[in-house]
């Protein structure tokens, strides 16, 4: 699905108006956006890179809206990967790619929310541990692991395509990063007032070889993970997958 800026939306001028604000406090951004390519070619021009950022904000707002809600699976993951092209047409690189992590990011947690689904969802940990942000929380309706509160940690990331054969040295290590993180989460989800179970995404599919050896991870002796599931597909639990997968 193709991504272009809507100039007759009546919201464009707000959007136009933060992408200049945001070329004023980052003119390193902006230098950066528009030099030259390493190939020598020209870079975009400031135009170009301003209308950029102002359509991966309005691609997020409308998003939220629920304008691409009939979306399919398929369609939604090309619509997050025309987000991604815009980032870089917009040079959220190097220093600013958490700029790009954060609009992607709210870009495909959109996109990908179950109905009726709470987002962001703070938990207070124990005394002196801080507060745990999940991605979202799963509808009492919709839990995969019952009798527990389900929160979910949602991730787009590119993963060894389902067409690719073996293991993913990096996929896997993604899938240690994310235990680790999940780890610091566990004691505010185990608060008696929470009683939480934690889940895992991956909104991208992957082939079965890199799925298995990213799930021997995910339910790995220390990891908290109850739940995981790729490309939209079925939930796996942790005991059924562990029961098959001694």
């Amino acid at each position: 699905m193709t991504i272009a800026a809507d100039t007759t939306d009546p919201s464009w001028g707000q959007y136009r108006d933060r992408a200049e604000q945001f070329a004023t406090d980052h003119p390193e951004w902006l230098a950066t956006a528009t030099a030259a390519r390493p190939d020598g070619s020209p870079g975009p021009s400031r135009t170009q890179v301003l209308e950029a950022m102002a359509t991966l904000r309005q691609v997020e707002s409308r998003v939220r809206r629920g304008v691409y809600d009939s979306l399919t699976h398929e369609q939604r993951l090309q619509l997050l990967d025309n987000a991604g092209e815009l980032t870089r047409l917009a040079g959220l690189t190097g220093p600013n790619q958490g700029v790009a992590n954060q609009a992607t990011g709210a870009i495909s947690e959109a996109l990908f929310l179950p109905e009726g689904a709470v987002r962001q969802v703070r938990l207070p940990g124990p005394a002196g541990t801080g507060t745990t942000i999940t991605d979202f929380e799963l509808p009492e309706g919709g839990r995969v692991v019952p009798g527990q509160r389900n929160f979910v940690e949602q991730k787009s990331d590119r993963l060894r395509g389902e067409g690719m054969d073996g293991v993913d040295s990096a996929d896997t290590a993604l899938a240690r990063r994310y235990v680790a993180d999940a780890i610091l989460d566990a004691p505010a989800l185990a608060m008696p007032t929470v009683n939480g179970a934690h889940l895992l995404e991956f909104v991208r599919p992957t082939n079965p070889d890199n799925q298995a050896a990213m799930l021997r991870i995910i339910f790995g002796p220390t990891s908290p993970f109850q739940a995981a599931r790729f490309g939209g597909g079925p939930w796996i639990l942790r005991a059924s997958w562990l029961a098959a997968n001694p």
